[in-house]
């Protein structure tokens, strides 16, 4: 998750994809970012994430953790390269694929030497003319200008994953990939509920102070939701039996 405004941001929550509960966070200052650098992972672990988080020393971190990645990746931010050393083009090996065809390739971090999947999906035109429709209204509102390798990427979803084959197949790893959007829906019920959206504080001890409060608050609404979830609806036996 993401909140924040010139003095302090909460770029650290995560979240356990099973309960949707908060696993972690952490309150920063704007010049931190998100990295999975700030997160404490533990073996076993499977970290998913959006693009901001697709970035070489991240993954590195994760998987030195005995953790394990399934992030949508931003070609920009993740320079890869085959086992012999030769830099991968993302768009040549992309644009033979069909729409809906899914494919993978085993490649490295070309700057940490971590072991990777690119996994990617070619989208069905009509998604794919959207997200570029999205992509230019973004665009015009901040004045800035497309470029075509930019456009020509809006045709296809982009996964990395430190998972081997062994472990789970292309198809599962898309698949999970997808549960990222019930992490979505809880930053976005954080904000509609308890305005978490903007901080309105200026200075740095007020705006922490404020964020923490409210973060305060998600984690007492999670508990009382759990604790209704399992409570006994009776309350207490209607009446007693005798075992003999």
């Amino acid at each position: 998750g993401d909140w924040s405004s010139d003095v302090c941001s909460s770029d650290l929550y995560a979240v356990e994809l099973d309960s949707l509960q908060c696993e972690e966070f952490i309150v920063t200052s704007p010049k931190v970012g998100e990295s999975l650098k700030n997160f404490q992972a533990s073996r076993g672990d499977i970290y998913i994430g959006d693009r901001a988080y697709s970035k070489q020393t991240g993954i590195k971190h994760i998987k030195e953790s005995g953790a394990d990645v399934i992030l949508r990746g931003i070609p920009k931010f993740l320079p890869l390269q085959s086992k012999g050393g030769i830099p991968f083009n993302y768009l040549e090996h992309f644009r033979s694929l069909k729409e809906g065809e899914a494919r993978e390739w085993d490649l490295k971090c070309r700057d940490v030497n971590v072991r990777v999947r690119l996994c990617v999906i070619k989208k069905d035109k009509e998604v794919a003319e959207e997200t570029i429709k999205k992509l230019k209204r973004s665009a015009s509102k901040k004045g800035q200008n497309i470029s075509a390798e930019r456009l020509e990427f809006a045709h296809y979803i982009i996964i990395v994953t430190t998972l081997s084959r062994e472990e789970f197949a292309l198809d599962q790893v898309l698949e999970l990939y997808r549960c990222r959007w019930l992490i979505e829906l809880v930053f976005k019920r954080l904000k509609s509920l308890l305005n978490i959206g903007g901080l309105p504080k200026k200075k740095s001890e007020g705006a922490e102070a404020w964020l923490y409060g409210k973060l305060l608050l998600a984690l007492i609404a999670e508990a009382m939701i759990h604790a209704g979830e399992s409570f006994f609806p009776w309350g207490c036996p209607l009446y007693q039996t005798n075992v003999a």
